[in-house]
């Protein structure tokens, strides 16, 4: 088995979710858990979708059953599956969660995404920073480096104006009571550093572990009192989510964007996270 596959294991996990075919007098369906490996191969490899290996069947084939899947929320179905089960087995960790922001540099590729009639100027998540033709992916993930949500915008966006765009997404179902959609405690970079970003933590009784700028600007130097502290010692855990963004980049569909639409993308990033809970949950996962 390719280390990109499925075991059978994993497979009867999720099995259920894919939608069922019609009997028709035409050529037989595709099989699905073929076809999802074929994406994950695009994936992994970085390959255009017309460079699909024969043993996967026609790329046509693969990418209308991505554009399917993607348009039905399959992709988030089985995300919050593998939330559920991660949750009962008690391997999502509920004190301490991290936030940050990577940037990806986007392909020109990706530029010239077709607008429909009517419709106004779609933000496909892509702008001009310091880096170059980039997209900024903006992500919170639990101590043990499990992804719990994510968002894209263009490069040049500041990533504190997601923090609550991040925080609205997340909502663990529970078998009883209401679902669980905060830590104990978030950590971030000084990126986060703003008076408001606090304040908007400690009404969800969050506690926020953010240190502070080492020179502030005119403007916040009048607004605030003393410097607040936060735990140095479990601000050491934040390199938890740099070496999630580190293992996510390993897909080179994700450290390289060539996806003209944003959803195409995101379809690309949760797929990848997909993989993550899989691995997080089964011990024998590469």
């Amino acid at each position: 088995m390719r280390r990109y596959e499925l075991s059978d294991t994993q497979w009867d996990q999720i099995e259920d979710l894919f939608p069922s075919s019609p009997h028709s007098r035409g050529r037989p369906r595709r099989e699905d858990r073929l076809l999802l490996h074929a994406i994950f191969w695009i994936l992994c490899s970085g390959a255009a979708w017309r460079d699909l290996p024969e043993q996967y069947g026609p790329w046509q084939t693969a990418y209308d059953r991505f554009r399917q899947w993607k348009q039905e929320r399959l992709f988030d179905q089985i995300l919050e599956r593998l939330h559920i089960q991660l949750d009962e087995e008690g391997l999502i960790n509920y004190a301490t969660w991290m936030m940050d922001a990577t940037i990806i540099h986007a392909s020109k590729a990706a530029a010239g995404a077709r607008k429909k009639k009517n419709d106004a100027v779609a933000d496909q998540a892509l702008g001009r920073s310091r880096g170059g033709f980039t997209t900024k992916l903006h992500l919170v993930c639990d101590q043990q480096g499990i992804p719990l949500a994510m968002c894209v915008t263009a490069g040049q966006v500041q990533e504190a104006t997601q923090v609550e765009a991040l925080m609205t997404q997340i909502h663990l179902p529970q078998r009883r009571g209401r679902p669980r959609c905060r830590p104990q405690h978030i950590i971030a970079d000084k990126g986060y550093d703003a008076q408001w970003i606090r304040q908007y933590l400690r009404r969800r009784g969050i506690r926020p572990e953010i240190p502070n700028r080492a020179t502030p600007t005119g403007r916040q130097r009048r607004q605030r009192g003393p410097r607040p502290r936060y735990d140095r010692t479990l601000y050491k855990q934040r390199n938890v989510i740099e070496r999630l963004f580190g293992w996510l980049k390993e897909h080179r569909r994700i450290a390289t964007r060539f996806e003209k639409k944003t959803s195409h993308f995101m379809a690309m990033i949760k797929l990848a996270c997909i993989r993550r809970g899989f691995q997080s949950y089964f011990s024998d996962t590469p």
